[in-house]
């Protein structure tokens, strides 16, 4: 079954937020922890940057206004 961006972006981020494995030299057991195929876990390593923008978690808008001035 194909997983959405989004879906391997959670399953990734919960892993790597625990802080249980090192998502680069312990990458078979987070992969495995986050049920994750290599393509999907390695698209998920690469485009981190980009998938944490668009799916993470979004900061308070009147925070980052109030910072600004």
């Amino acid at each position: 079954m194909e997983m959405t961006d989004k879906q391997i972006f959670d399953r990734y981020e919960k892993v790597r937020s625990s802080g249980k494995y090192n998502m680069i030299t312990e990458a078979n057991a987070a992969m495995d922890e986050a049920g994750l195929r290599p393509c999907d876990y390695y698209y998920a390593m690469f485009n981190y940057e980009l998938l944490r923008r668009k799916y993470g978690e979004k900061k308070n808008d009147a925070t980052t206004k109030s910072n600004k001035r």
